[in-house]
């Protein structure tokens, strides 16, 4: 046996001869060096190299020609294992709704009062007579089952209903979501990987109306010497009963509010071979939403692979990935529907594919002093998009394909002592691109911080200019931009089937920013400070011309504004723990130049009512029309004392907020952990185009009030220039129905009328989560669950009563400030439990 004393430093040892070790040693393998080199050469003195730790388990032993023995220990891989699961649930109610009369049944003026007219006349007015002055009369009658409606005295005695059509419900959800994490670790870190799977399914607040989620990924990393690998798969997937790509859940809405109080909806759908509405101008909501052919699925898959390399601060990194959608949507209105007599399907089928690789080389540059260090990055960044839209039956197909290149080169340069950090970053990026009509290879940046550590109060000063150009992504849909083609009368025949036929040779989107900020900290306070300017030129919109979409560069947009933060956290182990922190943002979109003739060129909306591009305006103003008005601004009365209205549009209101105001806080008692976010909105306008509609048909809670109204005055001039002294009744019976305060004006009413303010103040959650303590082997350690109730989107307050004035119109981009039957917002309470392992 081979004795090896366990000493610090190398001493001789003395052979001990073994006749049976050497007869096995014999047999042992050539390859086997250790421990034949030993029996081969016995008077051999052999050092240990390294020093024998008694800990670890000996794997191997080998001779070199230096005498020493050089030992090869055995390591075992160990994995390292955790995971989450959580499941939640959630309750979805309504946040505000506009408010509607439930007084008043269809109807209108007849013979000098208000007359009942029931679904068989097509009537689609509710200036009907008060409905406690009317009865059933029990005749057997196929738009309601309890008969007719007749003046009370000449009926069943049974009273006149007010059925209630509302179409919303309570809304309910349930997510579940598995996460595992693991590494293997053979003295250091030779794999890492990671799986999660989500799943989840919905009742929208729509009846009839359900959704679900499912979602799958997977990574993996390989640590060697001087690589890292790395793969990553993404698997998603949602599904909706209706589609609302074309505002089909929007108009459904719309229907169900409209539905006059003396009718419902809800005793059939069906008469005889067609719908059973309460107009045949008119849908009934139920109608659409049963059996219908509508649907929405989306598919979503992510590869990627990295490949990174690394030696003495030198890095190689190569990252070629992979995204596919596939989306489909069903858009049906049933035969028998308004303004589709013989039903109308459409299919919509969107796929896109956007390959990209990445490569990065970083280069180091030494100096013998420690305080300076540079670093040269190159980095290319190839993409290849291609998007196919095909509509059926239309037979209509869309393809476009974008391969783009951009190079680009950044030199930093770094001072570092202990109390003061500099950093200079420099580059220039080249972008071309196979769409674009010139390619640019000048685009400079500047990057420069300093960081203060030295004094009581830590700074740290930052400022940048950057330049980047950009096009129009070929997977953005213009399906906004079909609605300006309608007005608000006809949105019921919105069916957007136009996109982009080509995205070549239009000049690039050219992008300046200057960015600038300061940070203070102190102990357990942090102070932060930005200013920044972007300046956007030639940006792109689509222009309509002879029937179709066509991009072009027609204006200049110059964004600027500040923010403003404060956070408190202190470094406490205490049992109640308070943080929290309080955001202040400011911002100015101005349009600074137009080109000719494309001022005002509206960008989402309708023809009557939309937002628009205005030079010299803030981005995105409302406009419509107005009231007449003189050389003074005062509004011109007519004849009759009601004002004029002008057919003009003009620039009305602006949705930008003044400013937006943020506070989150953190109060940790015990196992107990409370945290809540609260928004503030000021300023801004919005469009309250759902007001506008309930108006005109006589459904508004406003026209319930004020329909009553008599010697009322407008303020204002006549033409002649002399003061108004004319009175008004708004709803006088004895005059022609259509000079009723409402319905005079249109479908849509006068817009100025409808622009009101939209500010808010929010509540947009809070949280109180439950981790209790446990105790092991005398340490507190945090049970393995967490159990938490919260609450989300909680309207405080807002002078915008008809619903959520965040909202966009249709969901589409750039109608912030317009509201035209959006759905209703909601707020949402839930809990929800996790496990660790």
């Amino acid at each position: 046996m081979l004795c090896l004393p366990l000493l610090p430093r190398s001493q001789y040892v003395k052979p001990i001869r073994s006749a049976l070790y050497e007869e096995k040693v014999k047999r042992v393998p050539v390859s086997v060096t250790a421990l034949d080199s030993i029996s081969n050469q016995r008077n051999k003195v052999f050092r240990l190299k390294p020093y024998f730790r008694y800990y670890s388990q000996i794997k191997s032993l080998t001779a070199g020609k230096d005498s020493f023995l050089s030992i090869n220990y055995a390591s075992s891989p160990v994995l390292n294992f955790s995971g989450t699961y959580s499941a939640g649930v959630e309750w979805k109610l309504r946040n505000r709704i506009p408010e509607l009369q439930s007084g008043y049944v269809q109807g209108r003026s007849l013979n000098g009062l208000p007359a009942w007219q029931g679904p068989e006349t097509n009537e689609v007015f509710s200036y009907g007579p008060d409905i406690q002055t009317l009865e059933f009369d029990g005749s057997p009658y196929p738009y309601d089952n309890n008969g007719k409606l007749v003046a009370k005295g000449n009926g069943n005695g049974h009273p006149a209903t007010a059925y209630n059509n509302a179409l919303l419900r309570t809304a309910s959800g349930f997510l579940q979501q598995l996460n595992i994490k693991g590494e293997i670790v053979n003295e250091s870190k030779k794999w890492a990987f990671g799986l999660s799977l989500a799943q989840g399914r919905e009742q929208t607040l729509i009846k009839s109306n359900n959704a679900s989620t499912s979602s799958a990924s997977i990574n993996i990393q390989r640590y060697l010497s001087h690589f890292t690998l790395s793969g990553n798969y993404h698997y998603s997937k949602s599904r909706h009963t209706n589609s609302n790509w074309n505002g089909f859940l929007n108009q459904i809405y719309q229907q169900a509010l409209l539905t006059p109080v003396s009718f419902s909806n809800a005793q059939g759908t069906r008469l005889g071979s067609g719908q059973r509405s309460y107009s045949n101008l008119a849908n009934n909501p139920e109608y659409l939403l049963e059996d219908n052919d509508n649907g929405y699925n989306y598919q979503q898959q992510t590869a990627g692979f990295t490949a990174r390399y690394f030696l003495n601060n030198w890095q190689v990194e190569l990252a070629p990935s992979l995204l596919t959608t596939s989306q489909q949507d069903n858009a049906t209105y049933k035969a028998g529907s308004v303004l589709w007599p013989d039903g109308m399907f459409t299919h919509r089928n969107k796929s896109t594919q956007n390959f990209t690789h990445q490569t990065l080389v970083q280069i180091p540059i030494n100096y013998s002093s420690y305080k300076w260090r540079q670093q040269i990055q190159l980095k290319h960044l190839y993409t290849h998009e291609r998007t196919s839209i095909q509509f059926m039956p239309d037979s209509l197909f869309y393809r476009n394909t974008r391969p783009a290149n951009e190079l680009m080169f950044h030199l930093t340069t770094e001072w570092n002592t202990y109390a003061v950090k500099m950093k200079l970053v420099a580059g220039n990026r080249a972008y071309t691109s196979g769409t674009v009509s010139k390619n640019a290879y000048w685009l400079p940046s500047l990057q420069y911080t300093l960081t203060l550590n030295a004094s009581p109060v830590q700074a740290s000063l930052n400022t940048s200019y950057v330049r980047f150009n950009s096009e129009v992504p070929l997977n953005q849909s213009i399906a906004g931009y079909n609605l300006l083609q309608y007005t608000t009368q006809q949105a019921l025949a919105y069916r957007p089937v136009l996109e982009i036929s080509s995205f070549n040779n239009v000049a690039a989107i050219e992008n300046t920013e200057w960015n600038t900020g300061l940070t203070l900290s102190r102990k357990q306070l942090v102070f932060t400070a930005g200013y920044y300017i972007r300046y956007t030129r030639n940006d792109v919109y689509p222009v309509f011309s002879n029937g179709a979409f066509q991009l072009q560069n027609i204006a200049d947009v110059r964004k600027h504004g500040f923010d403003l933060s404060l956070s408190y956290n202190p470094f406490t182990q205490k049992e109640v723990r308070f943080s929290g922190t309080v955001s202040f943002f400011s911002y100015r979109n101005i349009v600074t130049r137009v080109q000719a003739p494309y001022n005002l060129s509206p960008l989402g909306g309708f023809s009557n009512v939309h937002t628009a591009l205005a030079e010299g305006q803030p981005f995105g103003v409302i406009v419509g029309n107005d009231y007449q008005r003189d050389a003074a601004n005062r509004v011109v009365i007519g004849n009759d004392g009601f004002p004029v209205a002008s057919p003009a549009m003009k620039i009305l209101g602006n949705p930008n907020p003044d400013f937006v105001l943020k506070t989150s806080l953190l109060l940790t008692w015990k196992p107990l952990t409370l945290s809540t976010d609260v928004e503030w909105k000021k300023g801004g306008d919005i469009w309250n185009g759902t007001q506008a509609v309930l108006d005109y048909y006589g459904r508004s809670a406003a026209t319930a009030r004020l329909r009553n109204t008599t010697g009322y005055l407008f303020d204002g001039v006549l033409q002649n220039g002399t003061k108004n002294t004319t009175r008004v009744a708004f709803y006088n019976t004895a005059m022609p129905f259509a000079n009723n305060r409402w319905v005079r004006y249109g479908h849509s009413g006068v817009t100025s009328d409808y622009i009101q303010p939209a500010g808010y103040l929010r509540i947009n959650n809070i949280k109180l989560a439950f981790q209790p303590q446990l105790f092991k082997t005398g340490t507190r350690i945090r049970a393995p669950f967490i159990l938490s109730v919260f609450i989300r989107n909680i309207l405080l307050w807002s002078p915008y009563k008809t619903g959520d004035p965040s909202q966009t119109l249709f969901e589409h981009s750039n109608t912030t400030g317009l509201d035209f039957f959006s759905l209703p917002a909601y707020r949402t309470y839930g809990c929800n439990l996790t496990f660790q392992f």
